[in-house]
Formats: C-alpha cells, sequence, structure tokens
C-alpha cells in the first residue's frame, strides 16, 4: 500500500466512528486538566472583580461608605460661592476643577468655618484624575492617613513651597500605572490628595499646582 492509498484509507473513516470513538478517547487526566483550566479561569475573573471594586472603593470616595462626607452638603461650582473666607481656597482653586462638595455640620452654620467639615473634589484634571480631600477643624493629619498606604517603606517626605509633603506610591492599578496618595497640613486643614495618571509626573504636577499658589 502506498502512502497516498494509507492517506485516502484514513481520509475516508465513516463521520459517525468518529463521533462514536471521541468520548472514548478522552483520558480522566485530559478531563481533570480542563476543569483545572476552567477552575483556575473562573478564581481569575473573581480576583480580577474584587481588585476592580477595591481599586474604585479606595480611589474614589463612596456615598455609602465615607467618611469624608458629614453633615449638610452643598454643590459648588466655583470656589467664590463658599458661605464665608477661607484662606486657602487658593491651593483648591490651582487644581482648575469645574465642581466641589461642600460639607458643614447637620444643623451648624454655613457662614462659620468652625462649622465647616469638608471640601471635596473628584474630577478628571489634565492628564489623570484627582481625589481631594480638606478636612477643617484643624484635625490631627495622622488621623487620616490610611496606616496600610503611607508604611514606613513606602512613605517619601517633600518640602514644597514650605510644606511638608508625605507621598506614597501605590501598587499599579487596573485604570493607570502611577497611583499616589498625599497628605499634607496646611494653615489648619488637612489635605488628603489622591492621583491615578499614565503620566510618571502627574503628581509632581498637581502638587505645584496646589502649593505654588502659596509663592
Amino acid at each position: 500500500m502506498t502512502n497516498q492509498d494509507i492517506f485516502r484509507e484514513l481520509t475516508n473513516i465513516t463521520p459517525a466512528y468518529i463521533l462514536d470513538a471521541a468520548p472514548r478517547a478522552e483520558s480522566a487526566s485530559r478531563r481533570r486538566s480542563r476543569l483545572l483550566r476552567w477552575g483556575s479561569l473562573a478564581a481569575c475573573i473573581c480576583l480580577v472583580a474584587v481588585l476592580a471594586i477595591h481599586i474604585k472603593v479606595a480611589f474614589t470616595p463612596a456615598q455609602m461608605t465615607d467618611v469624608f462626607r458629614e453633615g449638610t452638603c452643598m454643590e459648588l461650582t466655583d470656589l467664590a460661592q463658599l458661605p464665608a473666607r477661607y484662606d486657602g481656597a487658593a491651593l483648591v482653586e490651582g487644581l482648575g476643577a469645574k465642581s466641589y462638595e461642600f460639607y458643614y455640620k447637620e444643623g451648624g452654620d454655613p457662614t462659620d468655618p468652625a462649622d465647616w467639615y469638608s471640601l471635596l473634589v473628584s474630577e478628571g484634571i489634565g492628564n489623570g484624575q484627582v481625589v481631594l480631600h480638606c478636612m477643617f477643624g484643624d484635625p490631627d493629619l495622622e488621623d487620616w492617613k490610611v496606616d496600610m498606604v503611607f508604611t514606613k517603606k513606602a512613605t517619601e517626605t517633600r518640602v514644597i513651597h514650605g510644606v511638608e509633603v508625605q507621598i506614597a506610591r501605590q501598587q499599579p492599578s487596573l485604570r493607570a500605572e502611577y497611583w499616589y496618595y498625599t497628605i499634607f497640613k496646611y494653615d489648619g486643614v488637612v489635605y488628603d490628595l489622591r492621583t491615578l495618571s499614565d503620566d510618571a509626573g502627574y503628581v509632581d504636577e498637581v502638587l505645584e499646582r496646589m502649593l505654588g499658589e502659596l509663592e
């Protein structure tokens, strides 16, 4: 029998024979291997989903979990709409944001800075995303630091325009490569700044926009 004859014989096998033999041809080890692959894929999908939720909650303040939002809220489109003068407003204005959330104590007087709780920004600015929490009432900076982020190993301390700033880089997120937490205190207000961008210099640009206004 020539090679051509063998080829013709192999290609003329009745399809029904192939279908009948297929279930028996799969070994138990192959079935286990297939199940393991599917199981691994499902576990990876679950892990990605959990990480995505964690990043969203950690980076963008959510109403249901947020200690940064307490009391009565006022939506602002310009810091000139604040009910009273705020000396540090220039730092926030330097961001060039288009919307703000202002919170003061429930039943308090919005024209009295002693009753102010927070001023928040969450917006895409330039080449990245910014979340800023300004916490009033002369709070202790240490009380607002995220300890799991600002570890001794991860934290870098700089002095920018006379203000001591602590910066800690997070692992790259699913949304961008450079994810930083930054915290500092100026004139009795704690500034908790979080930036997310694919631009390595974005956090420095944002800090310069803010603290450069002090010059």
